[in-house]
Formats: structure tokens, C-alpha cells, sequence
């Protein structure tokens, strides 16, 4: 059986992970607010928010098995909107 101990570390590990995604979308979403964007913005503030969601999600069923999709889902999270936001 594990230490309690070990077992809240392991569920604060999950909250953080969790936190990076919503801590992107937050970021990049007063950028997407802004009219001079077009009609990409709309759909890439609904999809920056889908995707943390998505990816709080995987972080709680998969937490540490596979890392490298979860490093991928960090990078779109972080490139994709970036590129909307270039195209201003």
C-alpha cells in the first residue's frame, strides 16, 4: 500500500499539470479578444479552451505514462493561437 504521503504528492503533480493548460489558455485569450484578429479568433478562443479542457482530462486518467503526447499538447497549446495572433 502506498504512504498517504506519497499519494498527495502525486495528486498536487496532477493539479499542477493540469494548471499549465489552463494557464495558457488564460493567456492567450485576452489576445483573441481583440476585434482586428478576424474570424479566426473566435474559433481559436472556443479551441484554446477546448484543448485545456481536453488536456486537463488526459492529464487525470493518463498522469505519467506518456509523456511526449503530453509535452505535444502543451506546444500546440502554445504555437497554434501564437499563429492567429502573428497573422494580425
Amino acid at each position: 500500500m502506498k504512504d498517504p504521503v506519497v499519494k498527495v504528492e502525486q495528486r498536487f503533480h496532477m493539479c499542477d499539470r493540469m494548471a499549465i493548460y489552463f494557464f495558457i489558455a488564460a493567456s492567450y485569450s485576452p489576445w483573441l479578444m481583440l476585434r482586428e484578429l478576424g474570424p479566426w479568433a473566435c474559433h481559436m478562443r472556443w479551441l484554446i479552451w477546448v484543448m485545456a479542457c481536453i488536456g486537463s482530462t488526459y492529464v487525470f486518467f493518463f498522469h505519467e505514462r506518456y509523456k511526449l503526447v503530453e509535452l505535444m499538447g502543451y506546444v500546440a497549446m502554445g504555437t497554434v493561437p501564437a499563429l492567429v495572433i502573428l497573422s494580425m
